[in-house]
């Protein structure tokens, strides 16, 4: 398993049939400039169940939104992207590194930004090293087919790691709603726009 940053571009080099990096990232300029920024987008890209973090923030900020809501909310440093606030019950809003919402204490769950690639998981390690290979490929190998097809490689490591990231622990059930119950009264072999 890779436990460092070079050990990790290493792997993306290796798909390119590149030069590997022997000690430090600065090795190779490209790498060196696209690490940081593919990591955030690989963490963006679904909820890795490694980085999601959660926070209460009970301190609105001093200064609240001009109109339409009562309060505004620094967003943690850390936070790539934001799951979800108060489980989504109440409306709230991202607008610049601000929380805006009409709720006095927000309970927030997001994907934080994970720089420590000892705490990465395989899967992600995996994908990171396709993302990563197909952001520098055309540098590299000049093939933009060959870039394509690292990225549809890792659109399907993204989506393998999904379903098996999203099957840990317990799940609340689905809560029927009005569309569900209308729909469990048609039978099965009737069809139609409304089925």
């Amino acid at each position: 398993m890779a436990t460092s940053e070079v050990q990790i571009a290493n792997m993306a080099l290796g798909l390119l049939g590149a030069e590997p990096i022997v000690s430090a990232l600065s090795e190779n300029s490209i790498v060196e400039r696209f690490f940081d920024s593919i990591r955030d987008t690989v963490l963006e890209d679904i909820d890795w169940t490694f980085a999601i973090k959660r926070v209460v923030l009970s301190s609105p900020d001093a200064t609240s939104p001009a109109f339409e809501w009562a309060n505004r909310f620094a967003v943690p440093s850390d936070c790539l992207r934001i799951i979800e606030v108060n489980k989504n019950e109440y409306d709230w809003v991202k607008e610049g590194n601000y929380i805006l919402t009409d709720q006095g204490t927000l309970n927030v769950k997001y994907v934080r930004r994970e720089e420590d690639v000892s705490k990465w998981p395989q899967s992600f390690v995996q994908a990171f090293s396709y993302k990563l290979a197909a952001s520098i490929c055309i540098p590299h190998t000049n093939s933009s087919e060959y870039a394509a097809g690292l990225y549809q490689i890792y659109g399907g490591l993204l989506q393998d790691a999904s379903g098996n990231d999203g099957r840990q622990g317990t799940h609340k059930p689905v809560k029927r709603n009005v569309t569900m119950k209308r729909n469990a009264a048609i039978p099965s072999n009737v069809t139609g726009p409304y089925v």
